[in-house]
């Protein structure tokens, strides 16, 4: 029979084959999974370079940027604004109107300078004596208008109100 030697030198040689055979194995299918992880890498980054920055599925989209906090303001609010918006526009006219020499020309580019400003968020009593004030600026432009009395009178009443504004906010330097 066979002696207990040789058997137990059989089952080591196979235990020790089986173990080495196991390792083996282990280190080709370990190699293969780094190859592959390699190949998606470099893939995956040319991809990246030819391909869009939209079209990469694997990066996750930044949150979208908070809206920025609005700031509502009333009625009061606003029409403040639009008066200190026209006055300063006005002011800029005027200024303007100073630094040139007097002509038919530059008395004409002003009262269209004039005519620009923004009077759309004015209070309504306000923006009519603009416009009223303005017509009979351009009225006063026609020789035959000059002279009318009613004009003159529109005039006044509508300086007198924009005087107030100015005087509400401060600006008595700009005086009709």
């Amino acid at each position: 029979m066979v002696s207990r030697k040789f058997i137990r030198g059989a089952l080591v040689l196979l235990i020790l084959s089986v173990a080495v055979t196991a390792t083996v194995m282990y280190r080709i299918e370990r190699h293969k999974q780094k190859a592959a992880a390699e190949q998606a890498r470099r893939s995956s980054s040319s991809k990246a370079k030819h391909m869009p920055a939209e079209e990469v599925p694997d990066e996750p989209a930044p949150p979208p940027p908070k809206p920025p906090k609005v700031t509502v303001l009333g009625p009061a609010a606003k029409e403040h604004l639009a008066e200190k918006s026209f006055i300063s526009s006005l002011r800029a006219a005027f200024l303007w109107r100073s630094s040139q020499p007097k002509s038919p020309e530059t008395d004409r580019v002003f009262l269209e300078k004039l005519s620009a400003i923004t009077v759309d968020d004015l209070p309504p009593e306000r923006k009519s004596a603009w416009l009223s004030l303005l017509d009979a600026w351009k009225a006063l432009g026609n020789p035959a208008k000059a002279e009318d009395p009613q004009i003159k009178e529109q005039g006044r009443r509508a300086a007198e109100s924009l005087n107030l504004m100015f005087k509400a906010h401060g600006d008595l330097d700009l005086v009709f």
